[in-house]
């Protein structure tokens, strides 16, 4: 399979936590955790600021790119599972080196039909090195991988 070439293939960014990505998700899955809603509620917990929600730490990475390297289509894609760890909260101004790697991928068939699953790795990390997540998402392809 052509597409196990691209295994290992990785991209860094970096990120700042921004209040419109906190409130987008906050909004999105209707959370009602003060620490992402209110500064002083967020203050008074010991943050610097209003905190991303832990789940939407996988968001962060960059998938787009990934995709576009296995020649994807967005309709093919679906979003199997995740696993999200947070060792420190990421909040509002914090800057995140973040690096997105592709881990595994592999085919087989489901009801007769190709299926193909894609892991990815995104951390997140300081400038200085302290990791702040760790998240690993699996995607399932329809269809299975291009045969080009």
């Amino acid at each position: 399979m052509k597409h196990k070439a691209h295994l290992g293939a990785t991209t860094q960014k970096t990120v700042v936590i921004e209040q419109g990505l906190v409130q987008r998700f906050v909004d999105a899955l209707d959370l009602a955790d003060p620490r992402s809603r209110d500064l002083e509620a967020a203050q008074a917990a010991g943050l610097s600021s209003t905190m991303l929600p832990h789940g939407a730490a996988a968001a962060l990475g960059d998938f787009a790119h990934l995709l576009s390297l296995l020649e994807l289509k967005p309709k093919q894609v679906l979003h199997s599972r995740e696993f999200v760890q947070v060792f420190q909260p990421l909040c509002v101004g914090d800057e995140l080196i973040v690096t997105t790697t592709l881990r595994d991928l592999y085919e087989q068939q489901v009801g007769g039909n190709p299926m193909g699953f894609v892991t990815i790795d995104v951390v997140g990390a300081t400038k200085k090195g302290d990791v702040r997540f760790e998240a690993q998402r699996v995607l399932a392809i329809r269809g299975g991988f291009p045969r080009r």
